[in-house]
């Protein structure tokens, strides 16, 4: 029995389809699955997971790359292996947060918790309780700042506006 050439051609059809590569994801998908990536990796690190390899690369770049080669099935089965990960970690690590040139009410915060007193580490302490955190575990001292910008104290809000008036430049605060 000879078929016609036409019935050939449709009956191999699906065949010829089934050799095609499944398409590479394109550049937006994968540059929003690059994001997610690296901030399901700012998750690993913050609460202390500890997960490394491949799928817990740092740089966007890396991601990126790698999704233009993949599908995009592929990269959604990476996205949800990544949460499942992080959700089975369970030991949520310390928050840091850093604030530069940290300021109550819109003037930079005093060196000094009270009026040339406390001044620091308690000052720093109480800005960062102010903001939700426990304490600082690291600033740094902007000296003689008066002259150019004033300066809060942060328990009574005086203004300090001398030249020798002393602020921070940063303050990493700890949850």
């Amino acid at each position: 029995m000879n078929l016609p050439r036409s019935m050939c051609l449709f009956a191999a059809f699906p065949l010829a389809m089934a050799m095609v590569p499944a398409q590479a994801a394109d550049p937006a998908f994968c540059t929003a699955y690059a994001n997610i990536a690296v901030a399901q990796q700012g998750a690993n690190t913050a609460k202390g997971c500890g997960f490394v390899g491949p799928r817990w690369q740092a740089k966007f770049g890396a991601h990126f790359a790698w999704c233009l080669t993949a599908t995009k099935s592929m990269a959604n089965h990476e996205r949800q292996a990544r949460n499942s990960q992080l959700a089975s970690c369970s030991a949520p690590g310390p928050q840091y947060k850093t604030f530069l040139k940290p300021k109550i009410g819109g003037v930079r915060l005093d060196w000094c918790r009270v009026w040339a007193a406390q001044c620091g580490a308690p000052a720093a302490n109480a800005y960062c309780q102010s903001k939700g955190y426990n304490h600082a575990t690291s600033f740094g001292k902007a000296n003689n700042i008066g002259q150019w910008t004033k300066t809060r104290v942060i328990t009574s809000g005086q203004i300090c506006n001398g030249p020798d008036c002393d602020g921070f430049t940063k303050i990493t605060c700890k949850k």
